[in-house]
């Protein structure tokens, strides 16, 4: 039967139940199924991008004749690629019934395929590892998929040996970490690292609170994206979506020189970790994105490393894919980790990429793009 792509709206909450149903009893995890909710506002039902918006987020699911077999959430919003500001679509959550009932394996592939009919400049961000189900199959239809490299600094060496999983995957481990957080040699010797690898001469800032995001955003937006091949919207309008600053626990910060002029932003996320995976009981502030004036990079990160501090916090990390915040975090101390958060590109936005960043060197993609926070 040939499938197709609907806005979700409310005739489709009963199958969509049937739907979570049928992935319940395949074991599913209930992280994965269709909200049982329709949207307040389905009036827009096509796929048409809405320009006067500067983000959009929309449900659509994939029927057949009789039921839903598929979904996904577009978050469709204003990006800067190569040179011009363009609608591009994130897409996020997606699911099909093939991951149960192989009957309905053909799902995925149709499902990207109705989108990038109508939907070219695609990408995905998350997904855990490069050897997650997703990635791989995005790999397979022909997108380019990458890592988003991890980097992390630690505020917090005693705490951090204690603690962080990696240096307890054995028992032999366990002991080396023990025996180094209880002697303080383990905290020399990571205090004097960081301290040895961070070049001189850093710029200083001083990080202001905000609560709100004002114009002046807007104007380092538009002398950022210039060095930057892709990036979804930083501006006024289009922060607010995604980077809401009323949300519990987000501490964001205008960072201005000794003339109090404006050279760059960032936001970072404070959570007490409980028994994490990654990161056991540390207290983890992420540095969820940050936007600067050219040679600003390191100042930004050497000031969110002091307003992580200052809040407590054990250990700060971030994910980045553009080169210049990379080679900062080189420059500033930070450690090289492995990385579960995946960026992948539809191949017509691959290629327009390339056409001026064959490396992908210059693409921000940062924990505040799709739902790769979720986590933390």
């Amino acid at each position: 039967m040939p499938l197709r792509l609907e806005l979700y709206s409310a005739d489709h909450v009963e199958r969509a139940r049937r739907f979570n149903d049928r992935l319940k009893n395949g074991d599913i995890e209930s992280a994965f199924f269709l909200p049982e909710r329709a949207p307040s506002d389905s009036t827009n039902d096509t796929l048409r991008p809405a320009p006067d918006a500067a983000l959009v987020k929309r449900q659509f699911i994939v029927l057949d004749d009789r039921e839903v077999r598929g979904g996904f959430l577009l978050q469709e919003q204003f990006c800067y690629l190569a040179g011009e500001t363009r609608w591009c679509t994130n897409i996020q959550m997606p699911i099909s019934e093939g991951i149960v009932d192989r009957r309905f394996s053909h799902v995925a592939p149709r499902m990207i395929d109705l989108l990038l009919r109508d939907r070219p400049l695609v990408f995905a961000v998350g997904m855990g590892t490069l050897d997650a189900p997703f990635a791989k199959f995005l790999a397979a239809m022909k997108w380019r998929v990458m890592l988003v490299p991890f980097r992390f600094y630690v505020l917090q060496p005693t705490r951090f040996l204690k603690h962080v999983r990696a240096l307890r995957d054995t028992r032999w481990r366990s002991t080396v970490a023990d025996f180094a957080a209880l002697t303080g040699l383990g905290s020399a010797a990571i205090r004097t690292a960081q301290r040895f690898r961070k070049h001189s001469s850093v710029r200083c800032l001083s990080a202001n609170r905000i609560d709100t995001w004002d114009e002046q955003i807007s104007s380092l937006w538009t002398i950022y994206r210039a060095g930057s091949s892709f990036c979804a919207a930083r501006d006024r309008a289009s922060l607010p979506f995604f980077l809401n600053l009323t949300d519990s626990g987000l501490l964001a910060y205008l960072l201005t020189d000794q003339q109090g002029i404006l050279r760059g932003w960032a936001v970072l996320k404070v959570k007490a970790m409980q028994n994490n995976k990654h990161f056991g009981s540390l207290r983890v502030a992420t540095l969820l994105d940050a936007v600067s004036e050219l040679n600003f990079e390191r100042a930004v990160l050497q000031a969110m490393i002091d307003c992580a501090k200052e809040n407590t916090a054990d250990i700060l990390v971030m994910n980045q894919l553009c080169d210049r915040w990379l080679v900062a975090s080189e420059q500033s101390g930070f450690w090289r980790g492995p990385s579960n958060y995946v960026f992948a590109s539809s191949p017509a936005l691959t290629q327009t990429i390339a056409k001026v960043d064959l490396k992908f060197s210059r693409v921000h993609c940062s924990r505040a793009d799709g739902d790769g926070r979720v986590n933390l």
